[in-house]
């Protein structure tokens, strides 16, 4: 099975039937597209403009006139798109993806961005869900919709962030694609790889199959592709590993595809990652009259969400009691526990479950 456009390579091994070869003749469907007449006995040919089945010829001659015919079919099927996601639909600071793995190996905190809003500065997190309608000054956007994955650089360290996929059973023609694209005031690029495990989720059982190569991501939006066909009939998985040591800032991922000719994202040894307790930042940020503070719980508790103003004092509680296990989310809308609207300015907002506290910060500007 093949894929349209992609490229068929023709390669025989003549002597099983002849001594000398002189030349070799090749076709698809009848018609003569080459002659090779040195070694080695092979030729590349684009599948664009073609359709359906094609039979490929080849007809090897030796030097005392024998000659011998080889033939071989292939089918050139539209791909399906077994892993479409937009990261759309989930919110800004998200630090899961259903399906997928997210790993930060690095454990250094990551850099914070001048001018710009960005989840996990100064902290150490991995990849995450964020809302680029944040870099609306400067026209940093999404590919499409709002939201990309992204991943800080890691401060004084090698970034070793990982993104990796779902486990896929690939048949036949198939190829993983992405945009990616970096951000940092000074246009220096984040670095990044593509790899491949064998249906593992360890990082070291990944390979490279380019062999070194890494891709070094500019400002602008950047297709990557890389073909899948050689692992037909197997499961395996495809991870984004982030190695900038540049002074890139930011690196974003958007429309994460794996189209197949026939394959599937198989439920075998699919590992969703565990929902842990965490308080995701709050957005918009700044925000006027409101902003949404969502927050994971692991199991369900006793949870307290209160909002502080800069002096520590507590203007208003979102939560105070039971709360079910999974995610949430709670609106603030700018009032403290009498109904009354605050003033501008910098507030607090804390979870407290069970041993778990933890505080963010969010601007209220007028």
């Amino acid at each position: 099975l093949i894929l349209p456009g992609e490229d068929i390579t023709i390669s025989i091994d003549p002597w099983n039937s002849l001594d000398s070869i002189e030349s070799v003749v090749l076709s698809v469907n009848g018609q003569l597209i080459a002659a090779i007449t040195s070694e080695p006995w092979e030729y590349t040919v684009s599948s664009a403009g073609y359709s359906g089945q094609l039979l490929l010829g080849a007809q090897a001659i030796a030097t005392d006139g024998s000659w011998a015919n080889y033939e071989h079919y292939v089918e050139i099927v539209n791909p399906i798109a077994i892993v479409a996601e937009d990261f759309e639909g989930m919110n800004s600071g998200d630090s899961s993806l259903a399906g997928w793995l997210i790993l930060n190996e690095d454990g250094a905190d990551n850099v914070s961005v001048s001018d710009l809003y960005v989840p996990y500065e100064n902290e150490t997190a991995g990849f995450f869900i964020y809302d680029n309608r944040n870099f609306g000054e400067i026209g940093y956007s999404a590919l499409s919709g709002y939201h990309t994955l992204a991943v800080l650089k890691a401060e004084n360290a090698v970034n070793d962030d990982w993104l990796i996929s779902p486990l896929l059973h690939i048949d036949g023609g198939s190829y993983a694609q992405f945009h990616h694209r970096s951000y940092s005031e000074n246009n220096e690029p984040m670095e990044f790889e593509v790899l491949i495990s064998g249906g593992s989720t360890n990082p070291v059982d990944f390979f490279n199959p380019s062999g070194e190569v890494t891709v070094l991501s500019n400002s602008d939006w950047t297709m990557f592709r890389l073909m899948l066909t050689s692992y037909s009939g197997q499961n395996i998985r495809v991870a984004i590993h982030c190695i900038s040591e540049n002074e890139g800032s930011l690196l974003m991922v958007d429309n994460f595809l794996v189209l197949s000719a026939n394959g599937e994202v198989s439920n075998e040894h699919n590992t969703v990652p565990q929902i842990k307790t965490h308080l995701n930042q709050n957005y918009p940020n700044p925000f006027n009259p409101e902003t949404t503070i969502s927050f994971s719980l692991e199991k369900a508790g006793n949870v307290e969400l209160s909002i502080y103003n800069i002096l520590g004092q507590k203007v208003q509680t979102l939560q105070n009691g039971f709360t079910g296990a999974g995610n949430h989310s709670l609106v603030w809308n700018g009032t403290d526990s009498k109904g009354k609207t605050v003033p501008s300015g910098i507030y607090l907002y804390k979870l407290t479950e069970g041993t778990y506290t933890f505080t963010r910060k969010m601007i209220l500007l007028k």
